[in-house]
């Protein structure tokens, strides 16, 4: 066997060890890697939902798979036809199939637009 003549610096081995097992846990971690809540594709903020019937094009815009101009489509359709009853009503939206449909479900949710002749003209708080 030859044996080198260079002395390896105090430590290095440790220093060697320790990297490789960093190392190992990243590519463990990485491999075994769990959603925080649910399922994949589920959206972890149930109550931050985007209402398709009542949010403007720059909110619809915040769903994945839904730009500038897919949004004003979403807008323009609901405008024109009447409000969404059912996610798949989104499909005769141009450019909208199911996999954006599929894409969207976890973020959004179909509801009549809130209606303001609820709202008392009265502030609530002034009232205490």
């Amino acid at each position: 066997m030859i044996r080198s003549k260079e002395k390896h610096p105090p430590g290095s081995t440790l220093l060697l060890v320790i990297l490789i097992g960093g190392l190992m846990y990243l590519a463990w971690s990485v491999l075994h890697k769990k959603p925080i809540d649910g399922m994949p594709g589920e959206n972890p903020w149930p109550d931050m939902r985007i209402n398709v019937n009542s949010a403007p094009a720059s909110h619809l815009q915040v769903l994945p798979g839904i730009g500038p101009q897919l949004a004003e489509r979403i807008v323009a359709y609901r405008e024109e036809h009447g409000l969404f009853t059912k996610l798949d009503d989104m499909k005769e939206v141009k450019f909208i199939g199911p996999s954006v449909i599929a894409r969207i479900e976890p973020y959004v949710v179909l509801l009549p637009p809130d209606d303001v002749s609820q709202i008392s003209d009265q502030d609530p708080i002034a009232d205490n």
